[in-house]
């Protein structure tokens, strides 16, 4: 005598969007009798999160700094088209495309971003900076000297959501939290910056939004790391890249710099 289970997965798939699925699941005895059931809807994402934007991700015109070379690697695993800058001079030159700092990079040993990420997000072209390792930046907007934004945001991991609800914004195997670099604000040497720290209670995502809708985000998710761990990273990268998209093509005026 005994129970055996039954079990439904209802779903469909079709290309890269992603799609719901209802799990059921009976647990009958030996007169076939349900003693227990439990039903769920599932979110089933395709793998490939980019399987119908190779020309959109093409358009994007991506210039990426990695001089760890970990973002690189996934990007050509993933078919992410981009052009390779291998130095702060060539990076500071950029005028149009989206700027990628590659995941892992540290600001402490390239002090120089400090300069170059609000200059060119204030000169029209939009920034991303993945998880830094180390260091700090001065906190946008608290020096004289530098472009300062119109806007700054400081999220935790509800901007997940924010960007797109189906993302999971709480777990990411295998480690749990998404979080990979979190940045506080701090005072050094008589200035506002950002800190790369791990305080719990730390900020892992920071935008800041220029006049002429110029964007610099600071992205403390472990997109590059998780990326093989779950949709989750996949489909964020693509949603970022989506918010920058509208300031990633050059207008008359825009990316002109002296």
């Amino acid at each position: 005598m005994g129970s055996m289970a039954r079990v439904w997965l209802l779903a469909s798939l079709v290309s890269a969007v992603p799609a719901f699925a209802e799990l059921n699941l009976e647990l009958v005895d030996d007169r076939r009798e349900v003693v227990a059931e439990h039903r769920r809807v599932l979110r089933i994402f395709p793998r490939d999160a980019f399987a119908d934007r190779r020309e959109w991700l093409a358009d994007l015109n991506i210039v990426l700094y990695d001089p760890e070379e970990k973002t690189e690697r996934v990007f050509d695993e993933a078919e992410i088209p981009f052009e390779a800058v291998h130095n702060t001079t060539a990076l500071r030159k950029t005028t149009e495309g989206i700027v990628v700092i590659g995941e892992g990079v540290s600001w402490k040993d390239r002090s120089s971003l400090d300069e170059i990420l609000p200059e060119l997000a204030a000169a029209g072209v939009p920034v991303l900076c993945l998880a830094p390792t180390d260091g700090r930046i001065s906190f946008p907007g608290n020096d004289e000297e530098r472009p300062r934004p119109e806007r700054l945001t400081l999220c935790r991991t509800d901007i997940i959501r924010r960007l797109d609800k189906r993302l999971d914004a709480d777990e990411w195997a295998p480690e749990g939290s998404p979080v990979a670099a979190a940045f506080d604000v701090a005072s050094y040497r008589s200035r506002v910056v950002l800190a790369v720290t791990d305080s719990p209670w730390a900020w892992p995502w920071v935008e800041a939004i220029y006049p002429g809708d110029g964007r610099l985000i600071v992205c403390g998710f472990g997109v590059i790391d998780r990326w093989d761990a779950g949709p989750t990273p996949r489909y964020l990268l693509l949603q970022i890249l989506e918010r920058l998209e509208q300031q990633a093509k050059p207008s008359d005026s825009s990316n002109e710099q002296d």
